[in-house]
C-alpha cells in the first residue's frame, strides 16, 4: 500500500495551507499596526514650547489635548500662549482661543481669538490660521483691530511674523479717536473729543462727508493696504492737515 506522505496531492494541500496561514498573519499584523496608529493620547493641562536655536520664542498652555502617538495632530481646548522675543529676551504677545489644532503644516485657533501685544495692539476674530513653513498668520473672517485710539475692521487679514508686514483686504473702515490730551486749546481750556472720526477706502462712504475737502479726496483715490493701516499719522486738532500714506501700487 503506498503512504499517504508519498502522495503528492497531500504535500500540494499542506503547502497551500501553509502559504494561507502566513499570508492571513501578516494581513492581521498590518491591521492591528493600522488601528495602532489610530489610537490617541488625552493629556491634561499641557504646556507646549516651540524652540528656535535653543530659545523659546512660543508657549502655549491648553487644558485637554488629544494627540496621535507620533505628536504630529492634535487637538487642544482653552488654548492659552505667550510669544517671546530673542533680541529683548522677554515677552511681547499673548493669545487665547476656545479650541486649537495643529498639523504638520498649519496651526488653526478657533472661538473668539484674541490677541494682545507689547506695543498695545490687539486683534479680536472668531479663527486664525497660522502657517508654520511660511511663519504667517491668515484668516477669512471679520477681524477688529485696536492700535491706540484708532480701531480697523475688515475681512481677510493676513500677517507675516518675521517682517511684521500686515495685510487686510476687505471691507476696511477705520475709526479714529482723539486724544483728550492732544485735543487741549492753547490757553489751557480742554476740549472734550465727541464724535469719533471715520472714514473707509469706498469712494461713495457717506462717513467720508464729514471731513475736508482734501482728505476727502485723497481718501477717494487711495486703496489701503494693510501696511498703511499701521502706519496711518493723522492730527486730532481740527482744521489741520492730515497725512494718509499711499500704498507704492497707488503711487
Amino acid at each position: 500500500m503506498k503512504s499517504i506522505f508519498s502522495d503528492f496531492w497531500f504535500w500540494l494541500v499542506m503547502l497551500l495551507l501553509f502559504l494561507g496561514i502566513i499570508f492571513r498573519d501578516s494581513e492581521f499584523e498590518k491591521d492591528v499596526k493600522s488601528q495602532y496608529s489610530k489610537q490617541k493620547m488625552r493629556l491634561n493641562e499641557v504646556r507646549f514650547s516651540e524652540l528656535d536655536q535653543g530659545f523659546e520664542h512660543l508657549r502655549v498652555y491648553a487644558d485637554v489635548v488629544d494627540m496621535d502617538d507620533f505628536q504630529n495632530n492634535f487637538i487642544a481646548s482653552n488654548v492659552h500662549g505667550f510669544f517671546y522675543d530673542k533680541l529683548v529676551a522677554t515677552r511681547t504677545g499673548e493669545f487665547t482661543a476656545e479650541s486649537a489644532a495643529k498639523n504638520p503644516y498649519e496651526a488653526r485657533f478657533w472661538g473668539d481669538v484674541k490677541l494682545h501685544t507689547s506695543d498695545n495692539e490687539r486683534l479680536r476674530t472668531e479663527e486664525l490660521k497660522y502657517f508654520i513653513s511660511r511663519k504667517e498668520i491668515y484668516t477669512d473672517c471679520p477681524v477688529t483691530i485696536w492700535k491706540d485710539s484708532m480701531i480697523v475692521t475688515g475681512r481677510e487679514f493676513r500677517f507675516n511674523t518675521q517682517t511684521k508686514e500686515g495685510h487686510l483686504q476687505k471691507d476696511v473702515l477705520i475709526r479714529i479717536w482723539p486724544s483728550g490730551s492732544d485735543s487741549a486749546s492753547q490757553n489751557g481750556e480742554v476740549a472734550f473729543a465727541t464724535d469719533p472720526i471715520l472714514f473707509s477706502p469706498a469712494s461713495d462712504s457717506p462717513e467720508i462727508a464729514t471731513l475736508p475737502e482734501e482728505i476727502r479726496e485723497s481718501i477717494s483715490s487711495t486703496t489701503f493696504s494693510p501696511s498703511d493701516l499701521i502706519s496711518i499719522a493723522t492730527s486730532s486738532q481740527p482744521g489741520s492737515n492730515w497725512d494718509i500714506p499711499v500704498s507704492e501700487g497707488n503711487k
